[in-house]
């Protein structure tokens, strides 16, 4: 992971266009762009807060073991999926 530099101004566009694109292929043909500018810079901040409030457990999809997974789900009714619009997180602290 690196270090945090802050979350790049590209992500509020990202999930500006997340709302206008939400489907199944708009997601999977834009998931690097939800890993770079979403997921690795707010994981970033977690590891770097980790030292002052422990370790964080965060909403942010990362496709490990025992995470939310990164594919949004197709159980829905028709043109309803659920995408991955906000992050949170909570710390042991």
């Amino acid at each position: 992971m690196t270090t945090f530099q802050g979350i790049p101004a590209e992500a509020f566009s990202f999930y500006a266009e997340l709302e206008d694109n939400n489907n199944r292929e708009w997601w999977l043909e834009h998931k690097d762009s939800y890993n770079a500018l979403v997921r690795d810079p707010f994981l970033a901040l977690l590891d770097e807060l980790e030292p002052r409030f422990g370790p964080g457990r965060s909403s942010v999809p990362t496709g490990t073991s025992g995470s939310r997974r990164t594919n949004p789900p197709t159980r829905r009714r028709k043109g309803h999926l659920r995408l991955p619009r906000k992050v949170s997180a909570t710390t042991s602290r």
